[in-house]
C-alpha cells in the first residue's frame, strides 16, 4: 500500500483488509478538502491546523479515491426489520415477504446473513416493538449487530465481521429507506464493498414536513432505487435486483 505524506503529520501507511489504495504527486488542499479527502481515504488521525500549516500530497482527488476489495464473496445484510419500525411502513407485509425471500435464497445458496438491529428511545432494547418482524427469524450461527447510528457501519462489530467473513459484495434489504438503508448503502460503497440494493425488499414511512410538504414513501424508495442504479464509485459495482432476481455470486447483483 503506497503511504501518503501529510506536511506537518508525517506518513500515513495505514490499511486495512485486502485493499488496494492509489495516490500520487502533490496537491496544496485547503482545510474543507483536507477533511473530504481524508473521508474518502477511511482515514480519521488527521490533525487539523492553519491553511498554511496541512499541505496534502496526493495526485487529484479522484486518485484519491481508493478501495477496491479483492475477491467476489457476497454477504446479506438484513437492516432494522422491527416491530416498531415497520408498523407504519408502506406496503410493510408485502416488504417483509420479500426480505424473506431474499434471505431463504441467500441462504439456499450458502451466502452469510448478517442481521442488524437498531435501538434508541423509541425503539429501546428488549421492548415489544425492538423485536424482529414474527415472520423474521435469525437462524443458529448468523451474526447478530446491534446499532446506535443510521448506518450501520458507524460504532458497531459490523466491519470485523464482514472482514471475518471476506466479504467483498453486500446485498442490503431493510428499513427504513430513506435513514438506515441510504446510511448503510453509501457506508458500504464508501468502505469499497460492492453493492446489491434489493429493490422491492427495503421500506418507508412518509413524510408531512412543516411546510406542508408531503413526501410520499414510494417516491423515497424509488428515488434510492434509481440512485444505487446510476451512481458510479471508481472500480466498484453497485444495482439494484429484486428479491427473486437477486444473483448473489455477481457483484452487482444482476448479470
Amino acid at each position: 500500500m503506497a503511504c501518503t505524506s501529510l506536511a506537518g503529520v508525517g506518513k500515513d501507511c495505514s490499511g486495512e483488509g485486502s485493499h488496494r489504495s492509489l495516490a500520487a504527486g502533490p496537491l496544496q488542499a485547503d482545510v474543507p478538502t483536507v477533511h473530504r479527502l481524508s473521508q474518502t481515504l477511511g482515514r480519521t488521525n488527521l490533525h487539523r491546523g492553519s491553511l498554511t500549516e496541512i499541505t496534502l500530497l496526493i495526485s487529484t482527488e479522484e486518485d484519491a479515491m481508493a478501495t477496491v476489495r479483492e475477491g467476489n464473496k457476497s454477504v446479506m445484510i438484513v437492516v432494522d426489520v422491527q416491530v416498531g419500525v415497520m408498523k407504519e411502513a408502506w406496503e410493510a407485509q408485502r416488504v417483509i415477504n420479500n426480505v424473506s425471500r431474499a434471505v431463504e435464497r441467500a441462504r439456499s445458496e450458502a451466502v452469510p446473513v448478517i442481521w442488524v438491529q437498531h435501538s434508541n428511545q423509541e425503539l429501546p432494547a428488549g421492548s415489544v416493538q425492538w423485536q424482529w418482524v414474527p415472520e423474521l427469524v435469525p437462524a443458529e450461527g448468523e451474526a447478530l449487530i446491534q446499532k446506535k447510528y443510521n448506518s450501520s457501519f458507524e460504532q458497531t462489530s459490523l466491519e470485523s465481521e464482514l472482514a471475518s467473513l471476506g466479504a467483498t459484495h453486500i446485498v442490503l434489504a431493510g428499513a427504513a429507506t430513506n435513514w438506515c438503508i441510504r446510511a448503510t448503502a453509501y457506508g458500504a460503497l464508501d468502505r469499497g464493498y460492492d453493492l446489491t440494493l434489493v429493490g422491492d425488499a427495503h421500506t418507508t414511512e412518509s413524510m408531512q414536513l412543516d411546510s406542508g410538504l408531503k413526501i410520499d414513501a414510494e417516491t423515497v424508495i424509488q428515488e434510492l432505487n434509481v440512485a444505487l442504479k446510476w451512481l458510479e464509485y471508481p472500480g466498484l459495482k453497485n444495482g439494484i435486483a429484486s428479491a427473486d432476481d437477486i444473483e448473489f455470486a455477481v457483484p452487482r447483483g444482476i448479470k
